[in-house]
């Protein structure tokens, strides 16, 4: 028998891409299951998937040490929408958005940011875009790092 590790945060996500069916809930699960990277499906990953993902502030306080964490309650933010920006290989990123109120998106919007993201996707690929994204993500990588250092020095 396959044993397949679940990050707590990982449920509320999946509940959330049910969108209330029970059926569409254990379909998420499944294709984050059949996923599973070394029998172990993270938060990461679970964000990856298909579907916008709804988060709210206490599923981010959930993944200890997050730096999102950090920033939503720096900023106020209480919830975001995130949609997988998605390759035929694999995720070439999240396109999201934030609000500092709290906030419930209809099926109808939902549907809309995951439309958009396929576009962007689209036109990021056929504009060849990617290795520039890739090169920003990076840099804005390093400047995470350096400044955790320099806070961790202060």
């Amino acid at each position: 028998m396959l044993s397949v590790n679940v990050d707590d945060a990982v449920y509320p996500l999946v509940i959330r891409a049910g969108g209330g069916s029970p059926r569409d809930t254990l379909s998420v699960l499944d294709q984050l299951l059949a996923g599973a990277e070394g029998n172990h499906v993270t938060y990461q990953r679970a964000l990856a998937t298909r579907r916008p993902a709804v988060l709210t502030l206490k599923d981010v306080q959930r993944v200890p040490g997050s730096a999102l964490a950090r920033i939503w309650q720096a900023e106020g933010y209480r919830v975001m929408v995130a949609v997988p920006l998605l390759r035929p290989d694999g995720p070439l990123g999240v396109a999201a958005a934030s609000y500092r109120h709290d906030r419930a998106f209809t099926s109808e919007q939902l549907a809309t940011m995951q439309r958009a993201a396929a576009l962007w996707t689209t036109e990021a690929l056929t504009a060849d875009l990617l290795p520039r994204v890739v090169q920003f993500a990076r840099e804005q990588e390093v400047r995470a790092r350096m400044s955790e250092a320099i806070e961790a020095n202060a």
